[in-house]
């Protein structure tokens, strides 16, 4: 029988959303974290196949057409690698899921996390909102937020973000904790440190840098559960 997966189907798009729901549930993503997420065929959260019959054999002998079903097993195992390859790309690693049953057809699947950021990203695009423990006294007082440019990252608590060298949100950074906090600082004193990173020439206007705020606010509220900066007519300024 011939198996297809359906990247498109609502099953296969809420496999993904599941995936990343539970990898998210298990912050701080420190680089190399690993996070082991069930899924199974009974549930809504298993990819979408379709068995094409008019594909199957019906006249095969008992001993092939079982071997046939461990195939498509086989198949359907290479296909989910290939899905989730191909949708969490370069932020999470996705390794061979392991079979822990045939029927219910059930996987483990290993994420292995490199980028939160990227993660992040996906999340949101996705529309998924990532409930923060606001009850957790770590991040009610978060105590010194320091950036530490040469790794980089930014450190509080006992909590890491990572932040990517040379990207917009490091470029930020470099300016908000060059500052004192809640002191004022303009769009464009950023705008001129990310033109002086990037060999583009591509101009930055305070839009540009807002989504850039947004973005970095918004990662480390995930795992604070406080914002980190607050923006009023195109300036913004640290709030720890």
């Amino acid at each position: 029988m011939a198996t297809h997966l359906e990247p498109d189907a609502p099953r296969s798009i809420n496999c993904v959303k599941y995936l990343i729901s539970e990898l998210l549930k298990r912050e701080p993503l420190k680089y190399g974290k690993t996070v082991k997420v069930r899924i199974s065929e009974d549930s809504l959260n298993f990819p979408e196949f379709t068995d094409n019959i008019l594909e199957d054999n019906q006249n095969l002998k008992p001993e092939r057409r079982l071997r046939e079903m461990e195939e498509d097993m086989g198949h359907k195992l290479i296909a989910i690698s290939d899905f989730l390859l191909a949708k969490f790309k370069h932020h999470t690693v996705v390794l061979m899921p392991q079979v822990q049953s045939f029927n219910p057809f059930i996987l483990d699947i290993p994420l292995v996390s490199l980028d939160p950021n990227g993660l992040y990203k996906m999340a949101e695009g996705l529309g998924i909102n990532v409930e923060v423990n606001t009850d957790d006294k770590t991040s009610k007082s978060l105590g010194e937020v320091r950036f530490d440019e040469y790794i980089p990252e930014l450190i509080f608590s006992d909590k890491r973000l990572p932040i990517k060298f040379g990207s917009l949100q490091f470029c930020l950074c470099r300016v908000a904790f060059a500052r004192k906090v809640s002191e004022a600082i303009s769009w464009d004193e950023v705008a001129e440190e990310i033109e002086g990173h990037q060999k583009n020439n591509l101009k930055s206007d305070w839009k540009r840098i807002y989504y850039v705020f947004r973005r970095l606010n918004n990662n480390f509220k995930h795992i604070s559960g406080r914002d980190l900066f607050a923006w009023e007519n195109k300036t913004f300024r640290r709030l720890v």
